[in-house]
């Protein structure tokens, strides 16, 4: 039982750091996109960013850095529900 616990716990936690590291990844990627294109990101939308933890709205948000106007970008990032 032990043995099992053990391995399923590092299983989970594996996967967990996955997901983290994809998230991160998205999230570190809207930044640089969003710089490439329009200098420098207001530090409350880099906030926001940083601390969501939802990969599709993450992904989301990527899309929208590369094809939309930084006042677009913004509008969608401030308008996300606080987490």
């Amino acid at each position: 039982g032990l043995k099992e616990g053990r391995e399923g716990g590092l299983k989970e936690g594996r996967e967990g750091g996955l997901q983290e590291g994809r998230e991160e990844g998205v999230a570190r990627s809207v930044i640089d996109i969003y710089e490439a294109r329009f200098d420098a990101m207001p530090s409350d939308l880099r906030a926001i960013i940083e601390s969501t933890h939802d990969e599709d709205t993450l992904r989301g948000w990527l899309r929208l850095a590369g094809t939309r106007d930084a006042n677009e970008v913004a509008a969608a990032i401030r308008a996300f529900p606080a987490r």
